[in-house]
């Protein structure tokens, strides 16, 4: 995982190893930065005032299931939502549980997923790591809808505010 400033994208301030990093995300609200790998979630603090940037890790989660992460996102109710091999799962880390987010679990192959407090979007991979399109749903997952990407390899989706 790298870090960089806005300014000077060309040099990282910080990297870290993150063995198969599939996602980070910044909290505001908690002050973390929560990065996801193969077999953990992660929590970060670091001050950003210093000459040279220092993380600080503050927490680590293991991954439930197979594991193998591939997707962290943020949730609408403060959460995460997780996708692994196997599985996709709310994550809350100020317990530290995952629970199976069970409009999508278990669903295998799930490389990425979005919720919002209406709906959510996923793509689940039909060919090696990828697919050709991605779902649109209710929040339940009710009244699916195939949105078809020709000539596309998606591997992520994500709802913009």
């Amino acid at each position: 995982m790298e870090l960089y400033k806005l300014s000077r994208s060309e040099h990282p301030l910080i990297a870290l190893p993150l063995p198969s990093g599939h996602g980070a995300v910044w909290d505001a609200r908690r002050q973390r930065l929560f990065a996801l790998s193969h077999d953990l979630i992660q929590a970060f603090s670091f001050d950003p005032k210093p000459a040279k940037l220092h993380l600080i890790e503050t927490a680590r989660w293991t991954l439930p299931s197979r594991r193998d992460g591939h997707d962290l996102s943020p949730g609408p109710d403060g959460g995460y939502v997780v996708t692994t091999d196997d599985g996709v799962w709310r994550f809350d880390p100020d317990n530290g549980d995952f629970t199976p987010l069970s409009a999508l679990n278990p669903k295998l192959r799930v490389k990425a997923v979005s919720v919002t407090r209406e709906a959510m979007a996923w793509v689940q991979a039909e060919e090696s790591w990828w697919a050709h399109g991605f779902t649109v749903a209710n929040r339940d997952a009710t009244d699916p809808r195939r949105i078809e990407t020709p000539g596309m390899k998606l591997y992520k989706v994500r709802w913009l505010p």
